[in-house]
């Protein structure tokens, strides 16, 4: 029986999900397009999951609508996933207005080009569990939006732009609230890589923290591109809130690890520069919605996950 090879284009391919996510639909006989802003050589982080094939990767600027209308042309894709653009929150804090625009212009161009050039061509939003800002209740897909800082405030406005698109023209694209996950792959900015990198190096200095007393619910990056890829695989595009449904306060994390590692609790230091005045104190998921869909959620723990970074696991 002859079938049609699937063709997925990555938008941010080079980025932790957009890696994961490579690996996956490779091993699932997909064709993987990606496109970074930057065009890299380095692919080591792809060997790293087990890529050795080459993938292509072309350089285009989400922003540039001719430039995404001619690689979505070139490629002939049946799938697109949108990771591209910026995704630190104290960046965007610095830097609001190119954040607004660099996030909101990629999905708009990617929405419009499909639109014009075929509408049936299935698209992912990687949107964030930080558009419902800090909740003492566990957060679904019909809880409210309250974002707190100019990178959820654009991701915000993108699953609008998303919803509107769906409903008003019949595209089938989807908003995945991804809620935090990490990995090996994880630049050196992110919590839990810190963490994970100065207990396995043991640096003769102090851990550099801000608000420690935080919670957040971590999932694991393998698990959490895989609900990714089924929420993709649905006849109809839904919504969907991806998380453990579990949280854990950041301090508790610390001290657990200094115990373990047995590294003195003063090693600690509080850096008022990494502490926001309007950050978020407490986030949860719901993943009922996921768990009805697909009869399973991510179920790796935030300890396991930062084990399997120090061992540098990445599976």
């Amino acid at each position: 029986m002859s079938y049609k090879k699937k063709i997925a284009l990555i938008f941010g391919i080079s980025g932790q999900d957009g890696i994961y996510l490579s690996k996956l639909l490779i091993d699932k006989n997909y064709t993987v397009i990606g496109t970074s802003r930057v065009k890299r050589n380095n692919i080591s982080n792809f060997k790293k999951v087990g890529i050795t094939k080459a993938i292509k990767i072309h350089k285009v600027n989400p922003q540039n609508e001719n430039e995404v209308k001619k690689i979505i042309k070139l490629t002939n894709c049946n799938e697109i996933y949108y990771f591209s653009g910026i995704s630190s929150v104290s960046y965007s804090f610095k830097h609001p207005e190119e954040t607004l625009i660099a996030n909101t212009k990629g999905i708009i161009n990617i929405l419009e080009s499909c639109r014009l050039i075929n509408k049936k061509i299935k698209i992912y939003n990687a949107a964030t569990g930080e558009c419902f800002g800090s909740s003492k209740k566990l957060i679904d897909e019909n809880s409210p939006f309250l974002p707190n800082s100019p990178y959820a405030l654009s991701k915000t406005v993108n699953s609008h732009i998303v919803k509107n698109y769906r409903d008003n023209l019949g595209m089938w694209v989807v908003n995945g609230f991804s809620f935090n996950h990490d990995s090996p792959l994880r630049p050196k900015n992110y919590i839990l890589k810190k963490i994970s990198d100065y207990v396995k190096r043991r640096p003769n200095k102090k851990l550099e923290v801000g608000n420690i007393n935080i919670s957040r619910d971590w999932s694991w990056a393998p698990e959490h591109v895989n609900f990714i890829y089924k929420i993709m695989q649905l006849n109809k595009p839904e919504d969907f809130i991806i998380g453990t449904g579990h949280s854990e306060k950041l301090k508790n994390l610390i001290n657990h690890f200094f115990i373990l590692f047995n590294i003195k609790k003063n090693n600690i230091k509080i850096n008022k520069k990494f502490i926001r005045k309007d950050d978020i104190k407490f986030s949860c998921s719901n993943p009922k919605k996921l768990k009805k869909k697909f009869n399973a959620i991510p179920v790796i723990n935030v300890k396991t996950i930062i084990n399997n970074m120090i061992s540098d696991k990445y599976f």
